[in-house]
């Protein structure tokens, strides 16, 4: 290479000239500006700090003070005197339905003379009729199982389908199992 060529990497233009005593006055101001405002933050955490302490022991000696002095009053003082017609004795009352013991019926007592006791039905249903025939049917079944992504297993599907009839209702129950 000639020794007046420009290399291809430096920048064709110029950057302008900086006095190095400006760029050394710029870099002392930043630092000094940097160190007193880090002064001053950990100046201002100090005194929040001192506060905070000063304020926290204040607190705690006026607590002490209050307790200390409602325990001395409390020490004091005697206790008051019960009377027998200030306390109160406890009732016990019988749990219901049980207030007395049982205790036989006043009267006579024949039962065909009264109606039956009610009794409590979850479904309101007609009673059942006496002498009613129930036809039950039962149908057992197996079935092959069709396991197309497991060709090496045979699966056979067993259940039973169930019908009851009594002539006015009737109703139907299927129950399956998968074996093998």
């Amino acid at each position: 290479m000639p020794p007046y060529s420009i290399p291809t990497a430096t920048p064709i233009i110029p950057h302008p000239p900086i006095s190095s005593r400006l760029s050394q006055m710029a870099s002392i101001w930043t630092w000094l500006t940097l160190y007193w405002a880090l002064m001053l933050v950990q100046l201002a955490l100090w005194a929040y700090c001192i506060r905070y302490a000063i304020s926290y022991r204040i607190r705690k000696n006026q607590r002490t003070a209050t307790n200390a002095c409602v325990t001395l009053r409390e020490k004091d003082e005697p206790p008051p005197p019960y009377r027998e017609k200030d306390t109160v004795q406890p009732v016990f009352k019988p749990i219901y339905p049980w207030v007395a013991p049982p205790r036989a019926l006043p009267g006579p007592y024949d039962p065909r003379l009264y109606p039956p006791i009610r009794t409590i039905r979850r479904h309101s249903q007609p009673a059942p009729l006496q002498g009613e025939t129930i036809q039950s049917n039962t149908v057992y079944y197996a079935r092959r199982v069709s396991t197309n992504n497991i060709p090496d297993q045979k699966s056979t599907l067993r259940g039973s389908i169930t019908h009851i009839s009594d002539g006015t209702s009737s109703w139907r129950r299927n129950q399956w199992a998968v074996e093998g």
